[in-house]
């Protein structure tokens, strides 16, 4: 009973994730034209986001080093986000042990917590550096 509610999960899952990576092409895009500018920009910062649309946008289309070059933070953070989906699907649809060992240090609130400092720390070291 368990093994079927988390199979039908995990596969619900898989499909909004690849409905989304194919749709975010073309939403990055209507966002890229239609966005109206950074309120950090207008004042002489660049925000730890700055350049996350074009960085997600560069990766969906498959330019790799032009979406790390737009921000390499975000791009860290895609890569982060494909492997837990990677890590779950293993975990719950294989049940590869491995996989719970890895989906335990990931998902720890010290790794969560790591992030956000980092992302804040990104952010001050973009502006001063």
């Amino acid at each position: 009973m368990h093994f079927k509610k988390s199979l039908i999960l995990i596969t619900i899952f898989d499909i909004i994730a690849l409905i989304s990576f194919f749709s975010v092409k073309y939403i990055t895009q209507l966002m890229l034209d239609k966005m109206p500018g950074c309120i950090f920009y207008k004042y002489g910062f660049i925000c730890p986001s700055c350049g996350g649309t074009r960085t997600v946008h560069n990766f969906v289309t498959g330019n790799f080093i032009a979406s790390f070059s737009y921000n390499p933070y975000i791009f860290g953070i895609i890569i982060y986000l494909i492997a837990a989906v990677i890590i779950l699907n293993l975990e719950f649809l294989l049940k590869l042990s491995f996989a719970k060992k890895i989906r335990k240090i990931i998902f720890n609130y010290k790794v969560i917590i790591g992030i956000a400092i980092g992302y804040a720390v990104f952010g001050i070291l973009r502006n001063f550096l």
